[in-house]
């Protein structure tokens, strides 16, 4: 990937998905400005339908904005004039401020049955088109020095996603752990694709990476062990899950040649 590449892909975007905060907030463009809207556009639109084509309401926005970086998670943050904010859907009254030119939380994700828990962990920020990242107080974790810092929705060690990112600088990049601003290899690799268990919904299983350093692939584990040496063609993960375990199956391309390596 060339340094361009790595420095295209921009927070400054209206992030949307099945997690989002809920209909009841949904984000808007009015104009220039942005904002969450408090009503139900599946309600307002059966009141319009009711009401007849001629008739509209006028729904409440709140937190009028400039630009919206994320909205989900129950955490909402976005930028008006030249400050960041950052606040939490269920204690609203409590707003944190930065001065910078986008801000992206780091939230730290776990579920299991009959719950799931999202926790505020630390922010990705930007400033003069370098990433870095610091803590809730403000304080720097990691300097901004960087071409880019992006999420992943790697399942961590303790089934928790939202640990891990991956940083680039130079058109390289590696895994860091966003809860400490730890990087945790040489910024050395071409690309990195987390590879979770599939249909692992309770986050069971630790997710394994594979890495491309030139045209050469290899796999890693979360903590940035080779298992398997870069020197690889090609690599096609497989993954079963039984009862009593897992199983992930790696077919390795070298040449004319193909084998097989298995994790039980």
């Amino acid at each position: 990937i060339s340094k361009d590449e790595a420095q295209i892909r921009d927070f400054e975007e209206l992030h949307t998905g099945d997690d989002c905060i809920g209909w009841q907030n949904t984000p808007v463009k009015i104009g220039n400005n942005w904002g969450l809207q408090e009503y139900d556009p599946w309600e307002v639109f059966e009141l319009r339908e009711n009401a007849g084509a001629n008739k509209s309401s006028n729904p409440s926005i709140i937190y009028k904005c400039d630009r919206i970086f994320y909205h989900t998670n129950g955490y909402f943050a976005y930028r008006t004039g030249n400050e960041c904010k950052l606040l939490s859907i269920s204690n609203p009254d409590k707003i944190y401020s930065y001065k910078y030119e986008s801000i992206f939380p780091v939230i730290l994700s776990l579920a299991g049955y009959n719950y799931s828990e999202h926790k505020l962990s630390n922010i990705i920020v930007k400033r003069n088109g370098k990433y870095g990242l610091i803590d809730v107080k403000g304080e720097v974790v990691l300097p901004i020095e960087f071409d880019y810092i992006e999420t992943t929705k790697a399942i961590g060690l303790r089934g928790t996603i939202g640990e891990f990112g991956i940083i680039w600088k130079n058109g390289k990049c590696t895994l860091m752990n966003l809860t400490n601003g730890e990087i945790l290899n040489k910024i050395q690799f071409n690309k990195i694709e987390i590879n979770n268990y599939p249909l692992d919904e309770l986050y069971t299983f630790t997710a394994n990476l594979l890495v491309q350093k030139e045209r050469k692939f290899g796999y890693f584990t979360l903590s940035m062990s080779e298992t398997v040496p870069i020197i690889y063609d090609k690599i096609e993960a497989k993954h079963e899950i039984f009862a009593d375990g897992c199983q992930e199956t790696l077919i390795l391309y070298l040449g004319n040649k193909v084998g097989i390596h298995v994790y039980m």
